[in-house]
């Protein structure tokens, strides 16, 4: 049987693939980003990185990738996980993405009755 969110569980719908919760609860909270943002924060969904490695890595201007970054802070995507004074005297800061990252490939879990 299919849920509300077009979900499918097993035979007698107590058992439901915990990939495809995740893939749905995706869907309903989708967002839509800009290629640019979107390059952002897949970027940093591996491992923090300053504006400046993004823009490195990713050909987009820094100024840009700063304010990307600052809003993405905004709405909760990404987070300051890492700011210190360099030998330089430059302040680094490294941002992370909040997002959940499934490294399990598939997980049964069992529904309320």
């Amino acid at each position: 049987m299919e849920s509300a969110l077009g979900i499918r569980g097993d035979k007698d719908d107590r058992i439901l693939n915990r990939s495809a919760a995740k893939c749905a609860a995706a869907a309903v909270m989708k967002a839509r980003l800009d290629p640019a943002t979107e390059r952002i924060l897949l970027s940093m969904l591996g491992s923090p990185k300053t504006p400046s490695e993004v823009s490195r890595i990713q050909g987009i201007p820094v100024s840009i990738v700063w304010q990307k970054v600052r809003w993405l802070e905004t709405v909760g995507l990404l987070r300051e996980t890492l700011s210190f004074v360099d030998s330089s005297g430059s302040v680094r800061t490294y941002f992370g993405t909040t997002l959940p990252v499934d490294e399990v490939e598939e997980e049964e879990i069992a529904l309320p009755e």
